[in-house]
């Protein structure tokens, strides 16, 4: 599945919305490609230095979960 850049930047503005509305302290989100290729990524102001990371990882590690269970991302 081909994922555009506008698809990826509104996912990362509503998962910046919802940690918002969550009341979640600053996060970054990653948006990743098929491939594991970065497509996307936002980092909210005082989000620690290790969030890109982090968001990143889980990132991979969804996709992993998807190719594991035979499922197409």
């Amino acid at each position: 599945m081909h994922l555009s850049l506008d698809q990826a930047q509104t996912i990362v503005a509503a998962a910046l919305k919802e940690g918002r509305s969550l009341g979640l302290k600053p996060i970054s989100v990653v948006v990743l490609d098929a491939g594991g290729h970065m497509t996307a990524f936002a980092r909210e102001d005082n989000s620690s230095n290790l969030r890109p990371q982090i968001a990143t990882a889980k990132a991979s590690c969804a996709l992993a979960g998807i190719a594991a269970a035979g499922l197409s991302a």
